[in-house]
């Protein structure tokens, strides 16, 4: 694919862009087929679905996206440098997702007094093809730029080898679910019993199976440093895990992509600025 000037421009004022064909489609299939390989062996129940968050640690044969020639395009033209890595990576398979921001920081939508500016953003590969009355995506354009759930609403319908790029503030949520569906998530307590049911109901209903993959960039500064810290407590809370650390394969990878590594501070070392003003 060629990336435009009208594909930075769109992801700098919607929040979002899509870039069909970014990677091959024999690519994304080898995508979705590890990625199902390890859920048959292992998964985190979420979201009336599974996730493995920190995946790149735990699915190694998933790596091999992060130096991809066309994603480090995708990000340097798109988002520019430099950027580092942001310890995030999670593939999810039939999860659902309301309207929500990714953005997590307490002064994500302010006008910066030292200069330094929001960057965080994130990468979506969807592993199948989706039909225009089947999104696999929507976001509200323009909300990235405040701090509400506010603005049109748009629907992507990405094919195999298509990529979805947005800052992580911009209000997005995954496929639709019909109102008795809602109802019956929220009868339904037990993450484990929730996601189960809504997988039986997926095969009588015919639903395919839909798998995606997604990892952040962002820019090194404070608003990224904290957007980590945040993140990472997250992914081991999901992960019954004490502790993380960047395995030096990763890192390895990582550098070789020409890309930085965010430092991992503790969530505590951040407090709102006072001295930030609302955008």
């Amino acid at each position: 694919m060629v990336l435009t000037e009208e594909m930075r421009r769109t992801l700098h004022e919607d929040g979002c862009v899509h870039l069909p064909g970014l990677l091959p489609a024999e690519d994304i299939v080898r995508m979705r087929n590890e990625t199902s390989r390890y859920f048959e062996r292992q998964r985190v129940y979420y979201d009336c679905g599974m996730t493995q968050p920190d995946a790149f640690t735990r699915v190694p044969e998933l790596r091999w996206v992060l130096n991809h020639p066309k994603v480090v395009e995708a990000f340097r033209y798109l988002v520019g440098g430099p950027l580092v890595y942001c310890h995030h990576s999670d593939i999810h398979f039939n999860k659902f997702t309301g309207w929500h921001k990714d953005a997590c920081g307490h002064d994500d939508f302010a006008h910066d007094p030292d200069g330094e500016t929001y960057g965080v953003y994130k990468i979506a590969f969807y592993m199948q093809d989706h039909a225009p009355d089947n999104p696999a995506f929507y976001i509200r354009r323009g909300s990235h730029l405040i701090p509400r759930h506010e603005g049109e609403i748009k629907a992507f319908s990405p094919k195999v080898g298509d990529a979805v790029l947005f800052d992580c503030r911009i209000t997005h949520k995954g496929e639709d679910m019909s109102t008795p569906a809602k109802v019956l998530r929220e009868a339904i307590r037990s993450q484990v019993l929730r996601s189960k049911v809504f997988g039986a109901l997926r095969k009588i209903n015919g639903r395919p199976d839909k798998l995606s993959m997604f990892f952040t960039l962002g820019r090194p500064n404070r608003f990224t440093e904290e957007h980590v810290a945040i993140t990472v407590h997250r992914q081991n809370q999901q992960n019954n895990a004490g502790t993380y650390e960047l395995p030096p394969e990763i890192e390895n990878i990582v550098k070789e992509a020409g890309w930085g590594i965010s430092p991992l501070l503790p969530v505590s070392n951040f407090t709102p600025r006072k001295s930030a003003r609302a955008a």
